[in-house]
């Protein structure tokens, strides 16, 4: 990657940043859309095995799994591989531009009782841990180390009022621990993302999950559910410049049943509707086509959002297969910005 070339990246990021989108001409942003994915890093073995003909696609990595969380009493708890991940995830990267982030998952319970039940009790042990009063801290201090852009946290289950307000404070408390060193975002949709103005603000990105949602037609992450989401999220106050639209490399049952399938394994299985058949259930699955994932990427540069967000990178086929999707996003980027792919 030249210099001139992270000159300019960084410079419509700064851009983006200060004008959001609705300054942009459609070329512009389509050039400052971030395209971010979310890699499964449970131990070094995973992140080695990666594939990285996708990553020149990539602005933002989110590193996700079993390598960092955190507890109730405010530690932020880190795998014994934890800095070997980090390496090979850099090792990967290379030279390129792309920021490296942590997800940090939280503390578990379970009531033994209803989903309701269950959700709430998972609230209560995160209201604990954001009310510590040293978590903060501490995060500061895992991305110092290991030099890290920025924290990240899955977070779909504040469904009391209190445990909103539990969240919505600590990331504004967050917020200025980090200031404007770190990238601050978490991953939400418009059910569980009603948090507290000064929260909304404090956020830099938030990734959308328009998936495990399903249409009229039991189509699952469809075009307009999804449009129905972000929209959603407009309207709780969130900026487009914030969001980055959610993109699921898999698919789950017409039945709404809980199988989850990976695009690589069932692409060229598919009829022209992202429909294949589970051989093993004789489940009707349904994917997002590369069409499909044009169409969305298209839309997002088009109606002024930050970026796109894929769950997950390893889901794709690599990028020599025509039927890639990130190639998909990344031509629909490339053809609106002007540029060749």
């Amino acid at each position: 990657m030249s210099f001139f070339t992270k000159v300019f990246s960084f410079f419509m990021s700064l851009l983006l940043s200060l004008l959001g989108t609705t300054g942009l001409t459609v070329h512009q942003k389509a050039k400052a859309l971030r395209v971010t994915a979310y890699i499964i890093a449970d131990n070094t073995a995973m992140m080695e095995k990666i594939d990285e003909s996708h990553l020149d696609v990539l602005t933002d990595i989110i590193l996700i799994g079993s390598l960092a969380g955190f507890d109730t009493a405010g530690n932020v708890n880190l795998s014994g591989d934890f800095g070997d991940i980090i390496a090979a995830a850099r090792a990967k990267i290379g030279d390129r531009p792309v920021r490296l982030h942590l997800n940090l998952l939280g503390p578990w319970a379970t009531a033994n009782g209803t989903f309701e039940e269950n959700m709430f009790a998972l609230g209560e042990v995160h209201r604990e841990a954001f009310g510590s009063g040293v978590l903060e801290e501490n995060i500061r201090n895992v991305l110092d180390k290991y030099k890290l852009d920025g924290v990240f946290f899955d977070y779909e289950f504040p469904v009391a009022q209190t445990h909103k307000d539990a969240f919505s404070a600590f990331l504004v408390s967050l917020d200025e621990v980090l200031s404007d060193e770190y990238i601050l975002g978490a991953a939400q949709s418009s059910w569980c993302a009603r948090l507290s103005r000064k929260a909304i603000r404090a956020l830099d990105m938030v990734e959308v999950m328009c998936y495990d949602i399903w249409d009229e037609y039991h189509v699952h992450s469809s075009f307009e559910m999804t449009r129905a989401v972000m929209k959603g999220m407009l309207k709780l106050g969130y900026k487009r410049s914030q969001l980055d639209m959610g993109i699921p490399f898999y698919a789950r049952p017409t039945t709404e049943e809980a199988y989850w399938y990976d695009y690589k394994e069932y692409y060229d299985k598919m009829d022209e509707n992202g429909y294949a058949t589970d051989p093993a259930t004789g489940l009707t699955a349904s994917f997002n086509t590369p069409q499909v994932v044009y169409d969305k990427t298209d839309w997002a540069i088009k109606t002024g959002f930050g970026g796109v967000m894929i769950w997950h990178y390893a889901c794709d086929v690599p990028a020599d297969n025509n039927a890639s999707l990130f190639n998909a996003a990344a031509k629909a980027k490339a053809d609106l910005s002007g540029r060749s792919f």
